[in-house]
Order: C-alpha cells, then sequence, then structure tokens
C-alpha cells in the first residue's frame, strides 16, 4: 500500500512538473547540418528520455546476449548436479540393497557427472567391496587419503579392509590415524581401543579411555570396566618384568577402581606379599570378597602366609567371610580351614547345607570324604570321594557371551574372542548372593542344621 502511494505521488509530481514547463513560454533550437530544429522545451525533454530508454534497452540486450554463454554453462552444470545426485542416491540405495552390479554403474554415473570427490570415491569404494573387487576399493580409499576433507573416510575404509583381511598391524596404524585425524570421533575411538586391547598395548589403551571421545563411546560402567582390566594388564606386565614397586600401584588403582574385580585383587594381594605387606593383601583380599567370593581368593588368603598355623588361617577365613557367611563359597572356605585345623564339628556345619544339594560341587565331596574319613566312616569317605569325581567343579571363570570357562582369568574370551567377558565383576555391588556360574551350579540356597547331614548316595 505505501510502494503504491509512493508511486501515485511521483507520477503526480512528473505530470505536474510537465504542466508547469508546458505553461513556460520556451523554445528550443538545433542546427544541424545545415538543418535547424525548433521545438518547445517539453518536447525535446521527451525526446531526450526517449533516446535514453532506447540506449538502455540496446544496452541490456548486448548484456543479455554477451551473458548467454554462462548461463547455458549454469545451466548446464545445474542439470549435471542434478543427474550427478540422483546417480549417487540410487547408487547408496543399491549399495543398501546388495545389488553390486547397478551400484557400480551408478557410482561411475554420479562420478563422471558430479565434481565430489568426498562423495564419489566413497561411492565407487563401497560398489567396489559390494563386488568383492578389494583391490579398487583399496584404490579408491587411498585416494581419499590425498584430500584433507576425504582422509577420515579413507582412512576407515582401509582399516576396515585390514580388519577383514586380519592384518591386524597395518589396522593398528590405520586406527591410530584415523584416531588423529577425527580426535572427537567415538568410532574412531571405539576402533582403536579394541585394536590397542587386542594387540596388547594397554599403556595406550589405558590412556584412551581418559579422552573426550572414548567418553562419548563407551558407557560410565563401561568405560570403568574397561579401564580396569587395561590397569590390570599393566600391572601384570610390570610384575613379569621385575618391577614390584610398578606392580603394585597400578594393581593399587585397579583396586580403587573396581573393588569387586577379583584378578584385580589377586595381583594386589601377590604383589603386596613379595613387598611384605601382608596386611594389604589381606585387606584387599576381604574388600574383594565381601562384595564377589571366588575360591582363588581363598587360596590368595592362605598364600600371603602359607606356613602359618591352621588355627591362625582359619581365623582369617572366618574374619574374611563375615559379611556373608551363608554363601556357598564362604562355607567351602570355612570348611576347608577347619578341616585344616582339625575342627569337624565346624567343617561339618558349614558343608551340611551344600552337600544336601541334589548336585554338590566336587570341592563339598571331597569336603565330606575328609570329614567322613576322620569320623572314622571309611565307607562313606570312600562314596564321597567317589562322587567327587563326577561332581562338577568350579570354572574359575566363565564368558558370559559363550559359555566358556578359563581356570584363569584372561582379558579377551579364548572361545569367541569376546573382551571383557568373563565374569570377574560383581553384578551387584553388595556382591553377597551368586551370581552367573554360581547360580547355576550351587542353586537357590537353603538353610538346615548341621544334624541334618545327608548321607551320600550310592556312586553310580
Amino acid at each position: 500500500m505505501l510502494r503504491f502511494a509512493f508511486g501515485f505521488v511521483v507520477l503526480a509530481a512528473l505530470a505536474a512538473a510537465v504542466a508547469w514547463l508546458a505553461g513556460i513560454p520556451s523554445a528550443v533550437v538545433f542546427d544541424v547540418a545545415g538543418y535547424r530544429i525548433e521545438t518547445t522545451l517539453v518536447a525535446a525533454a521527451l525526446a531526450l528520455l526517449l533516446v535514453l530508454g532506447t540506449f538502455a534497452l540496446l544496452l541490456r540486450g548486448y548484456l543479455w546476449i554477451k551473458g548467454g554463454p554462462a548461463r547455458i554453462a549454469a545451466a548446464r552444470a545445474e542439470w549435471r548436479h542434478r543427474r550427478g545426485i540422483k546417480a549417487l542416491t540410487e547408487g547408496l540405495a543399491a549399495i543398501a540393497a546388495g545389488d553390486a552390479k547397478q551400484a557400480r554403474l551408478l557410482a561411475r554415473r554420479a562420478e563422471a557427472l558430479l565434481d565430489e570427490p568426498a562423495l564419489t570415491l566413497m561411492l565407487s569404494a563401497q560398489a567396489a567391496q559390494l563386488a568383492g573387487d578389494t583391490g579398487l576399493a583399496r584404490t579408491q580409499f587411498e585416494a581419499m587419503l590425498a584430500r584433507p576433507e576425504t582422509e577420515f573416510l579413507g582412512v576407515r575404509g582401509l582399516l576396515a579392509e585390514a580388519q577383514r583381511s586380519g592384518d591386524t598391524a597395518r589396522a593398528l596404524g590405520l586406527a591410530r590415524r584415523a584416531f588423529a585425524a577425527a580426535p572427537d570421533s567415538p568410532t574412531a575411538a571405539t576402533a582403536l581401543f579394541a585394536l590397542e586391547a587386542k594387540t596388547g598395548h594397554w599403556a595406550e589403551a589405558d590412556s584412551l579411555l581418559r579422552t573426550r571421545a572414548a567418553a562419548a563411546a563407551f558407557a560410565p560402567a563401561e568405560a570403568r570396566k574397561f579401564a580396569t582390566i587395561a590397569k590390570y594388564e599393566r600391572a601384570i606386565e610390570a610384575e613379569a618384568r621385575g618391577l614390584p614397586e610398578a606392580a603394585f600401584e597400578l594393581a593399587r588403582q585397579v583396586h580403587k577402581l573396581s573393588p569387586s574385580f577379583v584378578p584385580g585383587a589377586l595381583v594386589y594381594a601377590r604383589v603386596a606379599t613379595a613387598l611384605g605387606r601382608s596386611e594389604i593383601a589381606r585387606a584387599a583380599i576381604r574388600v574383594t570378597w565381601r562384595r564377589l567370593p571366588h575360591p582363588l581368593l581363598a587360596d590368595a588368603l592362605k598364600a600371603v602366609a602359607p606356613a602359618e598355623a591352621p588355627l591362625r588361617l582359619l581365623k582369617r577365613v572366618q574374619k574374611l567371610i563375615v559379611y556373608n557367611p551363608d554363601h556357598a563359597e564362604s562355607r567351602i572356605a570355612l570348611a576347608e580351614a577347619a578341616l585344616a585345623a582339625g575342627d569337624l564339628d565346624r567343617a561339618r556345619a558349614a558343608l551340611a547345607p551344600l552337600a544336601a544339594r541334589p548336585m554338590p560341587d566336587a570341592r563339598v565331596c571331597t569336603g565330606m570324604a575328609q570329614f567322613e574319613s576322620a569320623a572314622g566312616a571309611a565307607e562313606l569317605a570312600a562314596t564321597w570321594r567317589d562322587r567327587a569325581g563326577a561332581a562338577p567343579r568350579h570354572p574359575g571363570f566363565t564368558c558370559t557371551a559363550c559359555g566358556a570357562r578359563h581356570a584363569q582369568y584372561r582379558s579377551t574370551c579364548q572361545g569367541c574372542g569376546a573382551f571383557g567377558s568373563l565374569d570377574a565383576f560383581a553384578a551387584d555391588p553388595a556382591g553377597a548372593a551368586p551370581i552367573g556360574w554360581m547360580a547355576r551350579l550351587f542353586g537357590p540356597a537353603r538353610r538346615g542344621p548341621a544334624a541334618d547331614l545327608p548321607a551320600p548316595p550310592p556312586a553310580a
């Protein structure tokens, strides 16, 4: 509305100016080549405007004709871009559908139409991968390394190829390059950590877990678990290299980070004992036993002072199991210590609820055999010994991914290759209830008086 009013005012002013000029007596005379032209001022002004308007139109037409090739080129480039983007989109769809032939055709079309190497090289490489042409795929990925904007994509592609071919050393180098190119990438951090752990570079793996990218890649509980394992492996390395003080410090960090981690408590107790710090060793074992009772912890307690009197060891075991006395492992540890000390009543009271179960552990059967032998029941002792040979045995550590059993802890399952899958951590921070293999082996806990000790069934 304002623009219309402004235009109307301008036209009115021009009309008024023309009327005013027309009312003024005036004459304009031109002498051109012997001719005299006489006209009014208004007519001369209109003629001048007509000449200027014609010139402007001619100039505009000239510029339009001159810019024609550029417009045609721009229109053609736009057409090629649209066709290229369409080919690129259809090529990605073909890769998702697993159509290798169509994907390679569309990749070549997109490469011919588009000047976008970051996109076309990746499409071509993926199409080559899908078709099984690893040589072409590698060539395309290597071409990406020359451009800063595509370097990360190229490294990732080559990394995948190296992992697929089993070239772990090359894959590690590429993973480190990918992380250097994109230090904030959770994907790069995850791949690098897996390879550092696989190749045993535990210091590098431990350091990587403290980066911002790792914090984004792993959940807090998962990051803590992985950091625990990495520091544990570093402690084992230091111990093997004869560096007890370094091993002690690393083991202390492991125990502080994850008190329920059984292997961490074992190495902590072992290096502390070697350094003459027996009370620290025993305290570490007690802390972990409270969260996750494990037979290797009971063995470690004995190893702190191998020559210790049996009665003294029995008191230490009683102190060890004070927080979870009814746990199966607590009962077995107490029974073994009581039998060694000659306290048959205490051993019988500890073993009674476990021996009443349908499939008692081999250690329970062995303990019952020792008890019956000490009590003078030779036949019952022989029956329990026979039963111990067929009874289930403590698996040490079990892989939660594939069920493989390991007598000693491994950070990587030797059955399925899963990292950190062995049940060496307590699922519950309290650590009092049986979990994993313990629940399957012993079943739900049952209480009963010591006098209800059953006789074993005849051995098959």
